[in-house]
């Protein structure tokens, strides 16, 4: 029994050492790209190079030591920022893009094409996620392409214009069968 509760408190202390390699939550991400003491025993707040969402401040890149991220709110631009400005944005909210193409240090976020929910830029043909009403010919979220508009009875199709995804029949439409999905006029009593 002795044995026993010698090799958990061993156990206990060893583990409890083992804290290094890890970054402090409030900094925006789990390497030694995301703050300046990630080898250290415990990762402060004051040491990140970016910030998690939810958290303003840090370095803006790596090359400018850690510095304090503290609870804030960024431009809606920024899903995680350096200031509450669009300028100097470590992640990019849905609809806008890293115009700077460099995800090493905080840089400005541009608007991607109205019919993109997600783009690798500002055209149509930059899109990686297509908005709501249409979709992606290619179907491949990692490749920037267009977007095709879904059939007017669909609110979300994939794969083809007519190809309503179930649960997704727009306003006075609904699912026919599962045998034939179509989305057909609702029938009034």
């Amino acid at each position: 029994m002795r044995t026993i509760i010698l090799a958990l408190a061993l156990t206990l202390i060893a583990v409890s050492h083992c804290q290094t390699n890890t970054c402090n939550p409030a900094c925006g991400g789990n390497t030694e790209n995301d703050c300046s003491d990630f080898d250290s025993d415990e990762s402060l707040p004051s040491n990140c190079y970016s910030c998690a969402a939810g958290y303003i401040g840090g370095a803006k890149q790596k090359s400018d030591g850690g510095k304090l991220c503290v609870p804030g709110r960024c431009n809606s631009a920024c899903a995680s920022c350096h200031d509450s400005s669009a300028d100097f944005c470590y992640l990019c909210s849905y609809k806008f893009y890293d115009s700077a193409a460099n995800p090493t240090r905080a840089t400005p976020c541009s608007p991607c094409h109205p019919s993109c929910l997600s783009c690798a830029g500002p055209t149509a043909n930059d899109c990686l996620i297509c908005a709501p009403g249409l979709f992606d010919s290619l179907q491949n979220p990692y490749v920037p392409g267009s977007c095709e508009p879904c059939d007017s009875k669909c609110s979300y199709c994939q794969g083809e214009r007519k190809n309503c995804v179930e649960g997704c029949c727009d306003i006075g439409f609904h699912h026919s069968s599962s045998v034939n999905p179509n989305c057909v006029i609702k029938e009034l009593c």
